[in-house]
């Protein structure tokens, strides 16, 4: 998703400066104007296609770092000795970083939200957005448990599906390193060998011994190749029409699509379910959901969504209306609508959904099993036939 780099000024006349996150230009003007934030520069941070972030802030950092904030605020201790305590606490050296600058424009009178709003690598806006919402309620430290509470969750969930990723993940580069090992070491030395039986070799051997001869002479030009398909990849990820592809094929994926369904619409319903019970309005909670969802299908549905509402719709209503979402929460939307217990149904909703992603993700293991067998099959079988092919054609002959 592109970022923005923003200077605005704050409700009390402040500048501000920052980054957000945003499909657009429009919905990142959209998103300050909701902090009540008065924009006079926006500018879209371009970034390499090789840019990797290697001091990330992991979760399990922003977990802590909320759960000890909103235990000593709870405890009744002023804030900026919180943070200063916090300062102490952090071992990470770009959330350290993050958390001075934080108390520091704290004690400059700037609130908690604008100065996360200075992070938002960190934070993120539907954290920035509850933070706030909590301070213009009196109710930072309900918010922050809160908050908490479902940063553990997330992390949890997260941490199971990074989880089932890494088995076939693993076996898949094992093979490819295996293959490639044959190719260059192991199949060059066979062919001396079958050169000296002056045979016609069979057809599987000749194509074992071509690759062989591409992979050990033009290893270069696989390299440029996977190099160039995967630029071109983030070039056309990069667009608003390969966003969508992209997502659309991802949900068709064998295995993982469904897993990755359910992951989106457990934030989504989980989030959208935090912000409105700390009192965020509903068309200011959905705009920050889009942040909480992976897959541009889902962060379009939801930016249709807000337009719908806008105009006066019901969510429930404008949820029905797409496919990409299952019919039971639109249905538990309706009745959240009718008792004013949304946040509660919407809670109900999420734990559902994450049952399921559990329960597909359990048995992820016993589905890919039998695909990589038959995988490893095909190839070993390949490899045995080109090999010993020869052999048994040149033993006939005598």
């Amino acid at each position: 998703m592109p970022k923005y780099n923003y200077s605005a000024k704050n409700s009390k006349n402040v500048d501000v400066k920052g980054l957000v996150e945003a499909d657009s230009k429009k919905i990142a003007v959209s998103l300050l104007k909701d902090r009540g934030y008065i924009v006079y520069s926006l500018s879209e941070q371009k970034s390499s296609l090789l840019n990797f972030n290697f001091s990330k802030v992991s979760d399990g950092e922003k977990v802590n770092f909320t759960q000890n904030l909103a235990t000593m605020v709870g405890s009744g201790l002023p804030l900026v000795q919180s943070l200063d305590i916090l300062v102490n606490q952090t071992k990470s050296k770009k959330m350290k970083q993050a958390v001075m600058s934080i108390l520091k424009d704290v004690e400059a009178g700037t609130s908690l939200s604008d100065a996360l709003s200075n992070f938002p690598d960190i934070f993120g806006n539907n954290y920035i957005s509850l933070v706030e919402a909590g301070e213009a309620s009196g109710k930072l430290d309900e918010v922050l448990k809160r908050l908490s509470s479902t940063l553990d969750k997330q992390r949890q969930f997260k941490s199971k599906v990074k989880s089932a990723m890494l088995y076939p993940a693993i076996v898949t580069a094992v093979m490819i390193i295996v293959i490639t090992i044959l190719m260059v070491f192991v199949v060059p030395k066979l062919i001396d060998m079958y050169e000296s039986f002056d045979i016609e070799l069979p057809l599987p051997t000749r194509v074992m011994i071509g690759f062989s001869n591409f992979v050990s002479h033009f290893w270069y030009i696989l390299l440029g190749m996977g190099f160039g398909l995967y630029i071109a990849y983030k070039k056309y990820k990069q667009t608003p029409n390969g966003q969508m592809v992209i997502g659309r094929i991802t949900f068709k994926t064998p295995v993982f699509g469904p897993i990755l369904r359910e992951r989106d619409l457990t934030e989504f319903t989980r989030s959208l379910a935090l912000l409105n019970a700390s009192g965020v309005s509903i068309v200011d909670s959905l705009a920050i959901t889009i942040d909480a969802v992976y897959n541009p299908v889902y962060k379009t549905a939801i930016t249709k969504f807000v337009e719908d509402v806008k105009k006066g719709g019901a969510l429930s209503q404008s949820v029905r209306g797409d496919k990409n979402f299952p019919q039971i929460i639109s249905e538990m939307l309706k009745v959240g609508e009718e008792t004013g217990k949304t946040d509660e149904v919407l809670l109900k909703v999420s734990k559902y959904f994450e049952e399921e992603a559990d329960r597909k993700i359990a048995g992820l293991t016993t589905a890919i099993e039998p695909i990589i067998i038959v995988i490893l099959g095909v190839i070993v079988g390949g490899l045995i036939i080109s090999v010993i092919t020869p052999i048994y054609k040149l033993t006939n002959q005598f």
